[in-house]
């Protein structure tokens, strides 16, 4: 968990090498986020940014002295770790406001539901994802990434990281008890013996866990009604949109309702790699389409390319 946001610190490193400040924002008392802080820390002190923690009780009462706190503090990147919903409020607030980050990382970003919450407004946003549709993998057991996705989706349920780890998890005890039988003692030993592969990677047995290993954390970002992949460069779909663009416009952000956004949108597949996480044992028209093919460069390289 504490690499949730490396790959983004990464990214900003990359491209920017004079960002400097890097904000990150969760509620007081939650694990997740202080696992979250943590992490960020140490990735933010290994590329040079100075980190600044920013807690919150409620974040709906104390959303105005949030956005001032940034405001002040002027930081090249926001990250949140947060509740849907939370995130959902803060991403409101930061497009209204208009802060000048040249990235923002939402947890939630990497989400389905994310812009349909936010409509339009959800352009630009990064969010981890442990796992997107379309992946390379060959597993030993269980379905492929493309028959997992539709069972997902015939489940009504949206095809994000976190239906595909409890799809996995299930497939990791089919795994013991078709090893193992019903027998406690026989499926404990099955379980601490565990290697195996599923669509969503590779699971190995550390003692009183199943861990998934050898992968690592993919950054998604929204645009127009796209998630798709930019870091790391070896498996993106498109350079990253860095710095953030600002809108021109601001004014109140309605919910987009689905079907509008399903009209805006145009086909597209999504790819991804899985990344490393922990599971308890027993639970034309189109402005970007020309990025797609282009490499990643930084601020100053796409400054040159223009003038030339």
């Amino acid at each position: 968990m504490t690499g949730y946001f490396g790959g983004l610190i990464e990214l900003a490193r990359s491209l920017d090498r004079d960002a400097a400040r890097v904000a990150l924002l969760h509620r007081r008392g939650s694990s997740f986020g202080r696992q979250a802080a943590l992490g960020v820390g140490a990735a933010a002190s290994d590329a040079m940014f100075v980190a600044d923690v920013l807690t919150y009780s409620s974040l709906a009462g104390e959303l105005p002295g949030v956005i001032s706190r940034l405001e002040r503090q002027r930081p090249d990147v926001v990250i949140s770790a947060g509740s849907f919903d939370d995130e959902v409020l803060l991403a409101r607030a930061l497009v209204e406001s208009g802060l000048r980050a040249n990235a923002i990382g939402l947890a939630a970003a990497a989400m389905q539901e994310f812009p349909h919450a936010l409509g339009t407004h959800a352009e630009g946003f990064l969010g981890p994802s442990q796992w997107e549709p379309r992946l390379a993998c060959v597993p030993d057991f269980g379905p492929g990434p493309d028959e997992a996705t539709e069972g997902i989706r015939a489940q009504g349920a949206p095809h994000d990281y976190l239906a595909a780890q409890a799809y996995a998890a299930c497939l990791i005890a089919q795994c013991c008890l078709e090893e193992a039988g019903a027998d406690d003692g026989s499926l404990w030993r099955a379980a601490c013996a565990l290697d195996c592969s599923t669509f969503f990677g590779r699971f190995l047995s550390i003692p009183q866990r199943a861990c998934r290993s050898g992968t690592r954390w993919v950054l998604v970002q929204w645009w127009w009604g796209r998630k798709l992949v930019v870091w790391p460069p070896a498996v993106s779909q498109a350079r990253p949109l860095y710095p953030r663009r600002r809108r021109r416009e601001r004014g109140p952000i309605d919910r987009c309702p689905s079907g509008d956004l399903e009209k805006k949108q145009k086909p597209t597949e999504d790819v991804g790699i899985g990344a490393h996480a922990m599971l308890w044992f027993g639970w034309g028209d189109d402005p970007f389409s020309a990025l797609l093919s282009e490499p990643v460069r930084s601020p100053g390289e796409r400054e040159v390319a223009v003038r030339s």
